[in-house]
């Protein structure tokens, strides 16, 4: 298999068994093994990485409540929407402008 699309390929993966309080952790993706690093940096006796591994992926351990799972961010929003968010966000700055003066 052509390299490049081995990259292409690469596994992410979360893990953990239910009652445990930490999941196992592999990364490929730069995005998360950065986001990894910061929060190893940051709770270096909550998130451990083992493994920095000659492809580029990271290992480890991280708490459960670390992980997140979310929707995606709104993309698109109907004209009715827009203009709502466009008079709270005036308003907003108005108020905010007006806090300065005094």
């Amino acid at each position: 298999m052509d390299e490049n699309i081995a990259q292409d390929y690469r596994e992410n993966g979360v893990e953990w068994l239910n009652g445990q309080d930490t999941v196992t952790f592999s990364f490929s993706q730069k995005k998360f093994i950065n986001k990894v690093r910061a929060l190893a940096e940051k709770y270096p006796d909550e998130v451990k990485i083992y493994a920095e591994n000659n492809d580029g992926s990271i290992t480890g351990n991280l708490p459960l409540k670390f992980v997140k799972i979310s929707a995606p961010r709104q993309v698109s929003m109907d004209d009715e929407k827009k203009a709502i968010l466009v008079e709270r966000l005036q308003h907003s700055r108005q108020t905010k402008v007006k806090e300065e003066k005094e």
